[in-house]
């Protein structure tokens, strides 16, 4: 099977895409864990044809941050390793992914993803190890981006996993155009075939239209269960509990009300300095400079 990957800067909106094709049939996409290529140096040398390769890897991949809450036990996880057949790293990799869609979903699905913020460094790496993956780039105003760091900010997280972001403004705006510039050069020599832009405005505001359109680009069919994410994810916890804390929202229908809140949840000066670090790439996206800033 062709990979494909949601990348995004943080608070873009991946999770809530993830949830939506992950409540498809014939789509898998699994919580977030970054072993395939944390692992990638130590194994892309090593024969995957070897069992005491596959089950070396099983160990390195359970201990790895963040497995933990794919329940996936140790013995389930190095039994179907053994039982693989895989020739190259890559199919070593996506061997882990099967394991959780079969032995945890029980799920039959046609295409499997995946979902990281840190992907947005290693575009060219995942390409090495999968020539062919697609990937699919969620962009958000970065200002409503900027909101979201200061809420999260305000809480106290206990969880081990809570995100690390910056609080100034100044700080998020230079990360904010930075990763969506990174992003856009590794992904602009790419065809139509290979990669697809979204915006989380259009997600959220038009849901049926974009999941289309992300469905067209998968190569499967539109399956309305994608809508029903918020139910699904509520009562089969298709995202892991110990990061709710800071997604808590994807056990609710789009909200709208999150589109362009940097009008009111941004002090006005604020908004200006992002506009002046960023606004460039705001503006390459579509996004409207306040008027100050034009």
């Amino acid at each position: 099977m062709t990979p494909f990957f949601i990348i995004g800067n943080p608070r873009s909106g991946t999770t809530l895409l993830r949830l939506m094709l992950a409540s498809h049939p014939d789509l898998l996409v699994t919580p977030e864990c970054g072993f395939a290529l944390w692992l990638a140096e130590e194994f892309e040398g090593k024969d995957p044809t070897l069992k005491a390769v596959r089950v070396e890897y099983a160990k390195k991949v359970y201990t790895s941050k963040k497995f933990d809450t794919w329940g996936i036990t140790y013995e389930v996880l190095k039994s179907h390793l053994i039982n693989s057949r895989p020739r190259t790293y890559g199919e070593l990799v996506a061997e882990v992914y099967y394991c959780y869609g079969q032995c945890i979903l029980n799920k039959k699905f046609v295409r499997w993803g995946d979902k990281n913020n840190f992907y947005i460094n290693y575009i060219n790496t995942i390409r090495e190890i999968y020539p062919q993956a697609q990937f699919i780039h969620i962009i958000r105003d970065g200002r409503d981006i900027a909101c979201s760091y200061q809420e999260l900010n305000l809480r106290n997280l206990k969880s081990r996993f809570a995100p690390q972001l910056p609080q100034d403004v100044a700080k998020i705006a230079l990360e904010w155009g930075k990763n969506v510039s990174l992003v856009r050069s590794c992904l602009d020599p790419l065809d139509s075939i290979t990669k697809l832009e979204i915006s989380f405005h259009d997600l959220i505001m038009s849901p049926t239209i974009k999941l289309k359109e992300i469905c067209r680009f998968l190569g499967v069919g539109y399956d309305s269960r994608m809508l029903e994410y918020h139910e699904l994810n509520g009562k089969n916890n298709l995202e892991p509990e110990q990061l709710m804390e800071w997604k808590e929202k994807t056990r609710f229908p789009p909200q709208q009300d999150r589109i362009g809140r940097y009008k009111k949840d941004l002090k006005p000066l604020d908004i200006k300095i992002f506009e002046q670090i960023a606004g460039d790439t705001l503006k390459h996206y579509g996004f409207p400079l306040s008027e100050d800033n034009h």
